[in-house]
């Protein structure tokens, strides 16, 4: 009885180190995606920012 007891608590921490490991891999991705986001708002800004400057330069 206690040997099924004592598997039972090994199995219950080892599910919840599992939750704690993907919880901690969800909030890594969302993160991830968040900073890509940044990134192409900026690359896309400077990309048009450089067209708008260019287009100045150029005569008609």
């Amino acid at each position: 009885m206690e040997m099924a007891i004592q598997e039972k608590d090994e199995v219950i921490e080892n599910l919840q180190s599992k939750s704690e490991e993907v919880l901690r891999y969800i909030d890594k991705s969302e993160k991830c995606s968040i900073r890509e986001k940044i990134f192409q708002k900026r690359r896309k800004s400077q990309r048009l920012s450089k067209f708008i400057c260019l287009r100045q330069q150029l005569p008609y």
